[in-house]
């Protein structure tokens, strides 16, 4: 039998065909550009009611490390109310009026604006880059604890 909590990371234990936490953790970070994926790797962070079962954080890393490419590191955050991280988020996004993108806008210049918004991969100066982030290397993208405040 599998208790609850197990199903996070092995859904297919009771029949469920479709992947567990680990997985989806590490689909999100691939599909991702290549320059984002280090500080991705860097900075998983746990949100949700369910995050606060115990062990789970130290599960999620244990889970996640054999699918992280050397050199990047891997570390998972749990803040202390993980259960308001989404809330917050939102509403730290939504008093950020640079981010916001207008009907008309859209309607004018399609996906193309939303990079004047910060959405969407950032430019790779080469092909040569990208491969070196492919490979391990980090092209210079800065993947320091700035990238995101959980504090």
């Amino acid at each position: 039998r599998a208790g609850a909590p197990e199903l996070h990371f092995s859904p297919q234990d009771i029949g469920l065909r479709q992947c567990g936490v680990p997985e989806l953790v590490i689909d999100s970070i691939l599909a991702c550009h290549p320059q984002l994926r280090p500080p991705m790797y860097k900075h998983v962070i746990l949100c949700g009611g369910e995050s606060k079962l115990p062990g789970f954080r130290e599960r999620l890393l244990r889970d996640l490390r054999p699918h992280v490419v050397h050199p990047y590191e891997c570390d998972v955050v749990h803040p202390r109310e993980p259960e308001l991280l989404v809330f917050q988020g939102a509403a730290s996004l939504a008093r950020n009026q640079s981010l916001y993108l207008s009907r008309a806008d859209w309607e004018e210049h399609g996906a193309d604006r939303c990079s004047r918004c910060g959405i969407g991969p950032p430019d790779a100066s080469s092909d040569e880059e990208e491969e070196a982030v492919a490979a391990g290397s980090d092209g210079g993208a800065s993947d320091d604890a700035s990238f995101m405040d959980v504090g």
